[in-house]
């Protein structure tokens, strides 16, 4: 803890006046009057890459954050937990580099409110004020990464001129891209707890604000630690520059040029544009966290310390929302038989691709969970692996088309009942086709998703659709066949048109983190 110099009491950095007050007679101090040395316990160890200070650990996450105070913790920022965290002090190793809160608490509680003004369906404790203090800074480790060109590079760009309303030239131009200043700055979350999504979505960090660590800001914040080695994310990193590559050059050609990659990569250059990892640097860069726990799931309010860029996940009361869906539902549905008069035969065709539809939404969502709680595109988690992420991302560039054309073919089948009958056969097989198709996509990404019974719905809507595409095909004389089979595939849509709701929850939000990891902030930090 560092000491006031006056009367000995706990010292802590104020965001808003940027430097340290002490929280008993209120005297500033200029950061630089404190140090390593002047902290009763942050001790230089005589490896000077090192310190020793205090490690808080959460009992039910495994989070652990280091701090220059010295105070019973009850808070986890991570999972949410309420119980007292475990304390130990160790040797940690100091970063190189950090970039102190420029956004106080006060701001940050006004930028959340600011964002949940047009919000509808939230739960109401997200604007209950005891949940909002409830909001934590802690410095997250980052890699500050410097990408070079080993050489400038020569690419083929397309550009097209419009000459006149018929008429437009065609241009190849060679360009060459050459790193600015020699290296171009990339950061990289350093933590295997904290989602890389989260991470790139407050970015970028002003590099201006950059200077020396000094662990005199971290004085009323936390400090969570680096476990993630760094060339974990070289892959990534390269790949990276050689998009912004393209980008650059789009944007400096304008919106008539398109850089011919030759498929993936341009001639010449079979492995990318010749970037390579010039070095990095340890940092510490300044997030706040706000943190809301229901059941056996967490979901976050994260914002940049620095710029105050914000992500959040927002799950919806589902109260609130099926209330005013049943409104809306009876309303269209008194509107709809006043002014609509449809035969059993037209009603079931109409139907049955709106339950396909759902169906094809229900899978895209809960490949979106899968993706999520797998942590499939996550570099920093433990268990990311590259080649099964590529390997992913080229089977869904194959198949990402194909629904889109099935449904098409099943909306011209409806159209095609509606004014003539002699395609129900036919339109009863593509129906149970695609259905079928959709039925095992939705049982191969439920397999990574911890709620199964999700798996429950796509079952039930594959064979109320089935049961319909069984009338379509006999064709039975009467009416109150396909009346049954319309009710079945509404219910088919119905159920999984639920659980939208459920899945959108799940999105907006991830299961308790068990790395035995990290935890919250410090109420002093201001």
């Amino acid at each position: 803890m560092f000491a006031c110099k006056n009367c000995g009491g706990k010292v802590v950095y104020n965001v808003e006046q940027r430097c340290l007050i002490c929280e008993f007679c209120g005297t500033p101090f200029p950061i630089d009057a404190f140090d390593e040395s002047t902290a009763d316990n942050v001790t230089t160890a005589a490896d000077p890459t090192t310190y020793e200070t205090n490690v808080f650990i959460c009992r039910n996450c495994g989070a652990e954050v280091a701090s220059t105070d010295n105070q019973i913790v009850s808070f986890c920022s991570y999972c949410g937990s309420q119980s007292v965290l475990y304390e130990k002090t160790a040797r940690l190793k100091k970063p190189q580099v950090m970039i102190p809160f420029r956004m106080s608490r006060n701001q940050m509680h006004q930028l959340y409110r600011n964002r949940l003004q047009k919000v509808k369906y939230l739960p109401p404790e997200y604007t209950d004020p005891r949940y909002i203090d409830s909001m934590r800074g802690i410095y997250i480790p980052f890699y500050a990464n410097s990408v070079a060109m080993s050489s400038p590079a020569t690419i083929k760009v397309t550009q097209i001129t419009d000459i006149n309303s018929s008429q437009y030239r065609v241009d190849e131009i060679q360009a060459t891209i050459t790193a600015a200043s020699g290296q171009i700055p990339y950061y990289t979350d350093a933590s295997s707890a904290l989602e890389d999504a989260i991470t790139e979505a407050i970015q970028p960090f002003p590099p201006q604000e950059i200077i020396p660590f000094n662990p005199a800001y971290l004085a009323g914040f936390y400090a969570d630690q680096a476990d993630v080695p760094p060339e974990k994310y070289i892959p990534s990193l390269l790949e990276k520059a050689n998009e912004d590559a393209v980008a650059s050059v789009n944007r400096i050609m304008g919106e008539q040029s398109k850089v011919d990659m030759m498929g993936k990569y341009p001639k010449g250059y079979p492995q990318g544009l010749p970037f390579y990892c010039k070095g990095y640097h340890n940092a510490l860069f300044p997030v706040w966290f706000l943190t809301r726990r229901h059941k056996d799931r967490v979901s976050y309010a994260v914002a940049n310390g620095a710029t105050g860029q914000m992500t959040m996940d927002l799950p919806v009361d589902t109260r609130k929302y099926w209330t005013v869906t049943a409104i809306i539902a009876a309303v269209l549905f008194a509107v709809l038989a006043l002014v609509c008069s449809l035969t059993a035969k037209t009603t079931l065709s109409l139907i049955t691709p709106f339950t396909c539809f759902v169906m094809l939404t229900f899978h895209k969502q809960l490949r979106k969970v899968m993706e999520k709680e797998t942590h499939l595109f996550d570099v920093g988690s433990p268990g990311y692996d590259a080649a099964k992420a590529e390997k992913y991302k080229a089977q869904q560039k194959k198949v990402s088309t194909g629904p889109f054309f099935l449904f098409v073919g099943l909306s011209l089948g409806a159209f095609l009942l509606y004014v003539g009958e002699g395609y129900c056969p036919v339109f009863g097989f593509v129906s149970a086709i695609f259905a079928l198709v959709q039925m095992c996509k939705i049982a191969s990404v439920s397999s990574g998703i911890q709620d199964k019974s999700l798996l429950l719905s796509g079952i039930f809507s594959f064979i109320m659709v089935l049961i319909a595409s069984v009338i379509l095909i006999l064709q039975p004389v009467y009416d109150y066949w396909y009346y049954l089979g319309a009710i079945c595939t509404l219910a088919g849509s119905l159920v999984p048109g639920t659980q939208l709701c459920r899945v959108y929850n799940l999105l907006a939000s991830r299961p308790l983190p068990n790395y035995f990891q990290r935890e919250g902030g410090l109420n002093h930090a201001r």
